[in-house]
């Protein structure tokens, strides 16, 4: 009996199912289970590739060139997410043309890929699911990017509902993300479903003890609270801010501030401007120095913009938890992020901008063995919903 057939794209690359990452893990969970597994990537410009096309055992992957889709201007990504169709489609009739597929998944973004996903063949009871990671084009509403009735914004929605009809099958992030599609979109409930970022526990690195700390002269008995991931408007700049001025007048509590993006210049500015020597940040760590970090540290933090009217769900709390952190997150009043560790002792949550005496509040008052305690429950959390072997449990078993 031959193996099943999946095909993966999305905008983020991939050049190896090995990497540690959601989407590699949950590829990989695929391919232990004997899927033959195809991946179109984004190679962008600029990259340097050695093969266009790659495999090893039961993986294809196939390096699509691109303009540039991370971490560039807007001009640009916006013309990245509207070729990415085009660029997908001619990769996929050139090395593809001729394989009937199980499963066809990918995440947003991008909304920009109906005419791709027609073209696809499928298999006899094989299915389209959709990792729904990103609801556009109504964040760009919330942070004022485009106008709520403008002529763009209409053409974004009519295909954004267009391509929530296009699959059969969509995992939110979270319950309040699916309870907002549902609530919100013109898509059948019954195809909707909780299917939240996960992780490979086996694929974490084995690191050192310490050597940040060393390194930095901070003491065992210091606090780190850390923050990684991207610095853009949709992570509420101006929170991160407060934050570390207010930190700077505490004692043995450092503010670690681990990425970079649109509002880094800001922060950085910020920073120097208010002399915060407790407060650092780091803008081109690679994956491992960033774990290192993390896994010495003692909360680790998540920022959403006030305005958000979408519920959001950062990645960022999976590396947290895997090293035993309590989760401090301060959003929107609609994101249900930190709803799970309220619920399980294992973090903070605050969702109104005028919280923050009472965040000040907890921050004087933390005791290091109910963080640690907090830790564990962290953890627990991190094992009992967010593995990636049932992400692929739950896509697997639709197949007839």
């Amino acid at each position: 009996m031959s193996n099943k057939k999946l095909l993966f794209f999305s905008l983020f690359k991939i050049e190896s199912i090995d990497d540690q990452g959601i989407y590699p893990d949950l590829l990989g969970q695929f391919s232990l289970n004997n899927f033959d597994v195809y991946i179109l990537s984004p190679s962008e410009r600029g990259d340097k590739i050695k093969k266009r096309l790659t495999k090893k055992d039961n993986v294809t992957i196939i390096q699509v060139k691109t303009l540039k889709t991370q971490k560039t201007n807007k001009v640009e990504k916006l013309l990245s997410s509207l070729s990415l169709e085009f660029l997908f489609l001619r990769s996929y009739r050139k090395e593809l043309n001729n394989i009937e597929f199980d499963v066809v998944l990918f995440p947003t973004p991008t909304i920009f890929i109906n005419n791709f996903l027609n073209k696809i063949k499928l298999n006899k009871g094989g299915f389209k699911y959709l990792l729904l990671k990103d609801i556009f084009p109504q964040n760009a509403i919330d942070l004022n990017l485009i106008k709520p009735n403008s002529f763009v914004t209409r053409f974004f929605k009519k295909i954004e509902n267009k391509l929530y009809n296009n699959v059969d099958y969509i995992g939110c992030m979270s319950p309040e993300n699916k309870r907002f599609l549902i609530n919100n979109r013109s898509v059948n409930k019954n195809k909707v479903e909780v299917n939240p970022n996960s992780l490979d526990l086996s694929r974490y690195p084995i690191l050192e003890k310490d050597t940040f700390r060393k390194s930095k002269n901070i003491l065992k008995d210091d606090m780190i609270f850390v923050y990684g991931g991207n610095l853009g408007k949709p992570q509420g700049i101006e929170k991160i801010m407060k934050l570390a001025k207010y930190l700077e007048t505490q004692n043995s509590i450092y503010f670690i501030i681990c990425g970079k993006g649109t509002e880094s210049n800001k922060l950085k500015k910020f920073i120097k401007k208010e002399n915060l020597k407790k407060t650092k940040l780091y803008s081109n760590l690679n994956k491992l120095e960033y774990l290192q970090i993390v896994k010495e540290s003692n909360m680790g933090f998540v920022f959403l913009h006030k305005s958000f009217s979408i519920p959001n769900y950062p990645s960022r709390i999976l590396d947290y938890m895997n090293y035993k952190l309590p989760v401090f997150s301060w959003t929107d009043n609609i994101s249900d992020v930190g709803d799970i560790f309220i619920n399980n002792n294992a973090g903070f949550s605050f969702k109104h901008e005028d919280d923050f005496l009472e965040i000040k509040s907890v921050i004087n008052n933390l005791i290091p063995q109910e963080l640690r305690i907090m830790g564990e429950n962290s953890h627990e959390v991190l094992v009992n919903n967010f593995q990636s072997k049932k992400s692929y449990e739950l896509i697997a078993k639709k197949l007839k």
